[in-house]
């Protein structure tokens, strides 16, 4: 399961690599947290803002994942 999450995180990590702009929200994130979760209206740019501040880990660093993800065992 969690390596089908981080071949989900890649893929997404990869189509947000071209987007030049970045949210002043960015800096905002406080990485010494253990969890970060965003909440607002749809549309805004939250997965957009992760995603590009995921972009700087590794996948054994820090897991994105959706809670419209599917956990079946």
């Amino acid at each position: 399961m969690v390596e089908q999450l981080q071949e989900k995180q890649r893929k997404l990590v990869f189509l947000t690599k071209n987007i030049s702009y970045a949210r002043k929200e960015f800096d905002f994130i406080n990485s010494d947290e253990r969890l970060i979760a965003l909440i607002g209206a749809r549309g805004v740019g939250k997965t957009t803002l992760l995603l590009q501040y995921l972009a700087q880990y590794s996948l054994d660093e820090a897991l994105y994942f959706s809670a419209r993800d599917n956990f079946v065992a």
